[in-house]
Parts: C-alpha cells; sequence; structure tokens
C-alpha cells in the first residue's frame, strides 16, 4: 500500500503534551479518547487482534473508552467468547470502558444473548455514559437482518433524544454491527443484497432528526481510503475496519481484494469544538496514520449540532462527474492489438475530485460488465480492457463510462473496433487416394478454418503410392498448368474459397485419369444435381463464395431452386463444378 501521510500528520509532532502525558494531536486536552474498532473474528484472528488492541496502547495508553461494532469472534462459540475477553482484558488501557455490541457471526454458536453477559452485552439495545458522552449500542433481537422492532427503535431513540436534551451540542456514539444500506463504501445492496437492515428506513428515520449521531458499523472490513469511509448527510456514518482481512470492490466483493496484511481501525479525540477521527493502519511494524483525519466540527455555544456545517456531505465532497481528458474520443483510446474475435483496448484514465472506483463497459449493447479498481492505490495514467467474443467481419462499439466514489458518472467513451475480416477456407481430395493438409503462417489449419483476410495458405497434397495430382480446382475452376504437389492460395479475399485436388493412378502404358461423377445443370429454372453419393453434404455457392444452399443427399440427385441468375459452384464432399444460372 502506497501510504498518504498528510501535512496534518506531520504537524502535530511539534505539539503541547496533554495532562495526561501524552502527546496531544490536536494540540489541546481531549475530553475524551477512544478505539474505534470492528470484525476482530477472534477464532481465526486471535494474534491479530491483540496486536491491535497493543498498537492502540502505544499510540494512548491512557485512552478512556474502546468500541468494537461486532463480529467478535469468529463462530460464536463459548471458547472463543472467552478467548475475546481474556484478550481484551489483558491489553485494554487501564480503567478503560468497552462497549461492544454482536454481530452476525456471534449468532453462528446459536448462543443465547446471556453468553455475552461477560463482556458487558446484556440487551439487544443499550447505553453507556463515559465523561459525560454517551454511547448507544443496538443489535436486532430477531436475526442478522430483521431490522430492529418496533419496540427497540422505540428505546433506540429514546436514549438519543435523553443525550440530546441534556446537550444538544455533544455527540452522541452509536455502535451497531451493519450499516445502513448505500451510505459508506461496502454498503451497496448489489455487493450483498441481503446483508443490511431492512428496516434501514426506520433507523434512517431516527438518526436524520440527530446531527448529534456519530455511528460506527462493522461488517464491511472496507479500506478507509474510500471518500465514503465517512458519510454525513442528516447525521455521520463511518464504516469501520477489521482486524481478520479488508475487502474492496465495486461490482462483486473483494475485485480486487486489498492486501491480506491489512488491518485498520480508528482512533477518536472529542474536544469541545470538534471530534477528529484518525484513521489507522496497524498491520505494520508501527501503528501508521492513513488519509487524513475526519473532523466532525461542534458548537462551543451550547447549540445544538448544525449539519450545515458538516465537510463531508456528498455535495460539499463530489462537486464534478468523473471526465476522460479532453478532446475526441479516438484520441483517448488505441488498440494495440486484435484478432477476429479478441481486441486489448488501452484508453487514457478519467479524473475526478474524489477518487475514480470503477469503469462500466458494454459492447455493441450487450449486458454492462466492470472494472473495479484499487482506489487506494495511485491512479495509473491509462487503463487495459481487453476483449473477446466480437463478432466476425462487424465493426464493434465499446462504450466506457467511469464512475467515482459516490456513485456519479461521468460523460462515456465511446471505442470503434474495425474488424480483423476472416474468409472461409475449405479442401479436401477427390475420391481418395491421397491427402491433402493446409498451413497458414506455419500453422496447420483444417477444413471449414477461418483465415484473416490478406493472408496466404499453403495447401501440401500427398498422393498414395501409384498415384499423382491430376488436377487443382478452386471454387469449381481448374487451375491451369498446375499440377505440382503444393498450391498457395494468395491474399485471400473471397468470403468462401474451396480448393480440391484430385488424383490419378500412373501406369507404365499411361496415365488413367478418375471420371468426376459429380454432374451440375440448369434446366426448367432448376439446378440440378446428379452423381451425389447419399449421406454426403451437397453445397451451393455464388461465385463470390456466398452461401447460397446447404442440405445432406439423401439420394444420388437433387434439384434445386435458385434465388438468382448467376454462376455457382456446386460442391460435395469430394467433388466440385461450376454452373452458369442465366
Amino acid at each position: 500500500m502506497k501510504r498518504i501521510i498528510s501535512l496534518f500528520w506531520v504537524v502535530c509532532i511539534a505539539l503541547p503534551i496533554s495532562a495526561d502525558g501524552r502527546e496531544s494531536q490536536e494540540g489541546g486536552r481531549p475530553l475524551l479518547t477512544f478505539p474505534a474498532m470492528s470484525d476482530s473474528h477472534v477464532g481465526v484472528s486471535d494474534a491479530r487482534f491483540e496486536q491491535d488492541l497493543q498498537r492502540f496502547l502505544t499510540i494512548n495508553p491512557n485512552y478512556d473508552v474502546i468500541t468494537n461494532s461486532g463480529d467478535l469472534t469468529e463462530n460464536g462459540t463459548a471458547a472463543e467468547i472467552a478467548s475475546f475477553k481474556r484478550i481484551l482484558d489483558a491489553n485494554i488501557a487501564p480503567g478503560a470502558v468497552s462497549v461492544l455490541t454482536i454481530g452476525n457471526h456471534e449468532t453462528l454458536g446459536g448462543l443465547p444473548l446471556s453468553s455475552f453477559s461477560s463482556l458487558g452485552i446484556d440487551d439487544f439495545v443499550e447505553t453507556k455514559e463515559v465523561k459525560g458522552y454517551t454511547f448507544v449500542t443496538y443489535r436486532p433481537s430477531g436475526g442478522n437482518f430483521a431490522g430492529l422492532t418496533p419496540a427497540e427503535l422505540k428505546t433506540l431513540e429514546a436514549y438519543i433524544k435523553s443525550s440530546v436534551d441534556k446537550d444538544p451540542s455533544r455527540p452522541v456514539f452509536v455502535i451497531t454491527h451493519f450499516p445502513l444500506e448505500n451510505t459508506v463504501a461496502g454498503s451497496e445492496t448489489r455487493l450483498d443484497p441481503d446483508a443490511y437492515h431492512r428496516r434501514s428506513g426506520d433507523l434512517m428515520a431516527i438518526f436524520d432528526k440527530y446531527p448529534q449521531v456519530i455511528l460506527f458499523s462493522g461488517h464491511l472490513h472496507f479500506p478507509f481510503l474510500h471518500p465514503r469511509s465517512i458519510y454525513q448527510t442528516n447525521f455521520t456514518m463511518i464504516g469501520t475496519g477489521s482486524s481478520k482481512q479488508m475487502y474492496s470492490g465495486y461490482s462483486t466483493m473483494n475485485n480486487p481484494a486489498p492486501p491480506s496484511s491489512w488491518r485498520q481501525h480508528y482512533y477518536v479525540e472529542v474536544y469541545e469544538d470538534k471530534v477528529v477521527v484518525y484513521p489507522y493502519e496497524l498491520g505494520g511494524t508501527t501503528p501508521e496514520p492513513i488519509g487524513d483525519p475526519y473532523i466532525i466540527d461542534l458548537p462551543k455555544d451550547g447549540s445544538a449540532i448544525n449539519p450545515a456545517n458538516f465537510r463531508y456531505t456528498p455535495a460539499k465532497r463530489d462537486m464534478a462527474a468523473p471526465s476522460f481528458p479532453a478532446g475526441a474520443d479516438e484520441d483517448n483510446y488505441s488498440i494495440p492489438s486484435k484478432t477476429s474475435t479478441t481486441a486489448s483496448i488501452e484508453f487514457n484514465s478519467a479524473t475526478d475530485d474524489t477518487k475514480l472506483v470503477a469503469y462500466r463497459y458494454t459492447l455493441n449493447g450487450g449486458a454492462p460488465k466492470y472494472i473495479d479498481l484499487p482506489f487506494w492505490e495511485s491512479p495509473t495514467p491509462t487503463r487495459r480492457l481487453n476483449l473477446s467474443g466480437l463478432p466476425v467481419n462487424t465493426v464493434s462499439t465499446v462504450i466506457i463510462t467511469p464512475i467515482d466514489a459516490y456513485e456519479k458518472e461521468g460523460a462515456p467513451l465511446t471505442v470503434m473496433i474495425e474488424p480483423v475480416r476472416v474468409r472461409t477456407v475449405t479442401f479436401s481430395v477427390v475420391n481418395g487416394n491421397g491427402s491433402l493438409t493446409a498451413t497458414v503462417d506455419g500453422r496447420t489449419i483444417t477444413s471449414g478454418s477461418q483465415i484473416e483476410e490478406g493472408k496466404s495458405v499453403v495447401f501440401t497434397a500427398t498422393p498414395n503410392s501409384g498415384y499423382r495430382i491430376k488436377t487443382w480446382k478452386l471454387n469449381g475452376d481448374e487451375i491451369a498448368n498446375h499440377t505440382a504437389n503444393s498450391y498457395t492460395l494468395e491474399n485471400i479475399s473471397a468470403v468462401v474459397s474451396i480448393i480440391l485436388v484430385e488424383f490419378e493412378t500412373v501406369t507404365s502404358s499411361g496415365e488413367l485419369s478418375q471420371p468426376n461423377p459429380l454432374h451440375a445443370w440448369i434446366q426448367d429454372g432448376l439446378l440440378r444435381v446428379t452423381g451425389l453419393t447419399p449421406g454426403e453434404t451437397l453445397s451451393v455457392y455464388t461465385i463470390t463464395g456466398v452461401p447460397e444452399y446447404r442440405s445432406i443427399a439423401v439420394s444420388n440427385e437433387k434439384n434445386i431452386k435458385l434465388k438468382a441468375p448467376g454462376v455457382y459452384i456446386v460442391h460435395s464432399e469430394s467433388n466440385s463444378i461450376k454452373v452458369t444460372f442465366e
């Protein structure tokens, strides 16, 4: 990961020491401090969780509270709950209060809520007050995705309202596992349509009344460098990280996947006039700040927190749609390689005032597909899109649309792919007595192969013992004065090219040719064909190679009605003949 350490963090080194002996990152004494963690997954991530707790003690050995937004354990077993408590108790700051809730992984063990009482979790909606600041936790009693009951919603709002009524200028910290749908990064319905509260609307209706709410949610494991790690509307939502692993993706989860070593959590400082939320990467040898801290401004005069002063609303952060560089579409892409059915497009990257997270593209108006971007990396000047399944001999249109972190779409880039045209080449031996092979650029092909227009095909005839070349035919016409064992069809341009070779015996008394049994002529407006072998394929092409007729012979003759006058090639599996229909 390319670490981004802002000037904000660098300046902090020279700031004064707080009253508890800890270096204050804001230069004054914070009134409340706490790590905001989530998704510890004890049972599979014990050592990582323990190390994360120890990292926070190096940031501040005397923090006041520690929060965890659920999935404390991997499987919700009694042994894992005991392990979580043991690790936490051994590595928490002296006197710090733990504010915990449970996630969907806690339900896997099938244990009752009372099994978590050792962790201070006694009800589905609870509240604690630390140094005059209110913390509220909630978890639906009806199951992972059921949403809160009306009674639980009422209790939740009562706890928030009670705190706000005492002091509307103070924040209320809400700790829960599931994010509200389509808010913080990763909470989009398309990524996990069953994983979020079915009654997000009920919760949103409550929180919208209280700009004092700062909600820390878990579950997503999403990297913090996404602009929507914090999301403000009428209140504040912050998506927390994980000690187990981080996930990412726009169209599908974990595509692309962040580095497996990442472990990201927040450290929070509360002042009289602001709340400062510091994102940290804890997977290295020391805690490392990433990106800029989030600042939620608080009024100094005791008045209510005003959402108009929020810094991280979509309207304030996402001022413009993403855009490709100025100029014509054709100036923004190249096609470095292509075949008849594949193409590689290299296009200039779009830019955005937040971050670009994906490109949507369609091929010839088909179903949309996506390029999910690793938003935590520095943007690359260009992107590569490899396509397959292009229609043969047809111009293809690719529409590429950039999408930013707030799902705002920019003007699309239209890419036109001229086809690498291909032509069909069929070849066979008349009446046997030898073999016929073909190669293109040294590569062996089979009869019926599609060959790139302009290429040359080398045919090699190998007669059986006692035989020699009698004739070569191209589309029914004998190739004059050519009885060599090889023939090169150069610069292919016809839609279909039919090559036939016929062998004849060689005796001491001279050459005995073998007659062509296939006969064709026009009579009474019909093409009449005789000399067929039942079961073989009969094909008719125009002189330019366009297929006109094809069927399996059921007898030794066939009458065919042609569409229009012209020159036609009648082709069986072993013979070919030209006919003119006037």
